[in-house]
């Protein structure tokens, strides 16, 4: 896994402005209705929803805490990384990252799989106060995850069986969300017309 230099004295708000920097991200897209995302070179508008909104804060410090990227693969690799580590109690958060680790042992299973390996040896952030992780440094936050030091992520085979069962699962939700996005990609672009323009 590549350092993203984020040093481990900064804060987990100023890594996170880093990140935004990096990425041309910023926090404006947390409270999006909707959201838009590639399968390949197909866009697809989904609506964003409350359980999405809540939890893209924490996916984004966690691809600052694992440092992966954030191109195709990277997302593919933190939602397995999610799956295993654990989304909590959020239903929007398990449907979306199951689909993209199934994406992922599709376009990149190595870099999944291991992906999954280290989440199941670690933890993620979804059950901890947002204001309180920001104050954190980066040190402290990757302890809190396990990720340092950074276990092992030879394979097991309890690892390989639930990898399968979760790839199956996600193969669902991941054709779903496919056929949800196809019918609600028009219906996006046309409130977007229709909204009225501000003066």
């Amino acid at each position: 896994m590549e350092s993203s230099g984020y040093a481990l004295e900064s804060s987990m708000r100023q890594a996170r402005a880093l990140y935004f920097a990096a990425n041309k991200f910023d926090d404006s897209g947390y409270d999006d209705n909707w959201v838009t995302f590639k399968l390949g070179p197909v866009p697809f508008t989904i609506p964003s929803t409350a359980g999405r909104k809540r939890a893209i804060a924490f996916h984004d410090l966690h691809h600052i805490v694992t440092e992966y990227p954030t191109d195709y693969a990277g997302e593919f690799e933190i939602s397995a990384w999610e799956v295993g580590a654990g989304c909590g109690s959020n239903l929007a958060v398990w449907v979306i990252n199951l689909s993209g680790l199934a994406g992922g042992s599709l376009f990149v299973p190595a870099r999944a799989f291991s992906a999954f390996c280290l989440g199941r040896r670690t933890r993620s952030l979804y059950r901890r106060e947002l204001a309180a992780l920001l104050d954190q440094t980066v040190e402290e936050t990757r302890r809190d995850c396990g990720l340092i030091p950074q276990p092992s992520v030879e394979p097991q085979l309890g690892d390989a069986a639930l990898y399968a069962a979760a790839t199956t699962v996600g193969l669902v939700l991941g054709v779903s969300m496919a056929v949800a996005g196809l019918i609600a990609s028009p219906i996006a672009l046309g409130l977007s017309v229709l909204r009225p323009r501000s003066t």
